[in-house]
């Protein structure tokens, strides 16, 4: 554990900084903001993380990327993983990658379309041409089932969808 600093009074600043900060936002967009925020500092490499109901540990990686395998067991992968397994080589197949990824690595029930495209932009098949496929190919994937408009543009992948790419990922 690390020892604490004895500037109590920056660490006490910051901390209220920051909860004024995320408190106009709403819970999922507090968690992408310290998500992102831990990321750049460096912090997650292989460090134990409690569910949010506080009853099971799992491991992250730098990314976030956590998995529980059929027997429970956490697996750590990134959107590269996900998109080289799957095969990604399409703006199709790497939307539907970054949304595995989402779902399955980072425990997400939902996500914006904002932070889909981003994570989706991430992955190193990514190419440009794609950015001006994007919202074509949501919409299709939504159309398809493979992901559900929850609301407006927040999207979410349903087991079944998720399914279809579990033996790609084992």
């Amino acid at each position: 554990m690390a020892t604490p600093s004895k500037d109590y009074a920056a660490e006490l600043q910051a901390m209220g900084v920051i909860m004024e900060a995320l408190s106009p936002l709403e819970r999922q967009s507090q968690e992408s903001v310290l998500r992102w925020v831990l990321e750049k500092l460096g912090f997650g490499s292989g460090e134990l993380v409690k569910d949010q109901s506080g009853s099971e540990e799992r491991r992250e990686d730098n990314n976030g990327a956590t998995v529980r395998d059929s027997g429970g067991q956490a697996k750590a992968g990134t959107i590269n993983t996900v998109a080289n397994k799957i095969g990604a080589d399409s703006c199709r197949t790497v939307l539907i990658a970054a949304a595995i990824h989402l779902t399955l690595f980072q425990g997400r029930d939902s996500f914006s379309r904002s932070e889909l495209v981003s994570h989706a932009r991430s992955a190193k098949v990514w190419k440009s041409e794609y950015t001006n496929q994007t919202s074509t190919m949501i919409g299709r994937l939504a159309d398809a089932g493979v992901l559900v408009e929850k609301a407006k543009d927040i999207y979410s992948m349903p087991d079944s969808a998720v399914a279809e790419y579990e033996p790609a990922l084992a």
